[in-house]
């Protein structure tokens, strides 16, 4: 059984205009994203044996609009972390502090400042993510 940790924006998540960030409007661009409907059978998979968390960099005041949706899109998971730090800059540290906490195994993300880091800082095999068929064959 595994920790198995996914992004939302760039991962989950598609069609997030970061220019259009901090506008004002956040909750509402978060909450109007396109589900990448390619993870739902994967998730779903993953779930009979392991653990799924939802690691974002969004900041933590976003809780509400993430948590609603998560739940527009069925997609179920175990916990869900959003950045304490309430400033995006900061994920890498706060992402790689969830995951020495949690003790996460398998983080999956589309940025690769995070993924440098997370790989140098813990013992989590950090991915980048790029499609849903080469997460799959890197975690079945």
């Amino acid at each position: 059984m595994a920790r198995i940790a996914f992004d939302i924006d760039g991962v989950l998540a598609r069609g997030l205009d970061v220019n259009k960030l901090n506008s004002g409007r956040d909750d509402k661009i978060y909450g109007n994203l396109i589900l990448d409907r390619h993870c739902l059978p994967l998730i779903e998979k993953l779930r009979k044996n392991n653990t799924i968390y939802i690691l974002t960099a969004r900041p933590s005041h976003h809780k509400g609009v993430t948590i609603s949706w998560l739940n527009k899109h069925n997609l179920i998971y175990d916990k869900l972390f959003l950045n304490h730090y309430n400033d995006w800059r900061a994920g890498p540290q706060y992402k790689a502090e969830i995951i020495q906490r949690e003790r996460i195994d398998v983080l999956i993300d589309d940025t690769p400042e995070i993924i440098d880091y997370v790989n140098r800082n813990t013992k989590c095999r950090a991915i980048l993510f790029s499609d849903w068929e080469e997460v799959e064959s890197e975690l079945i």
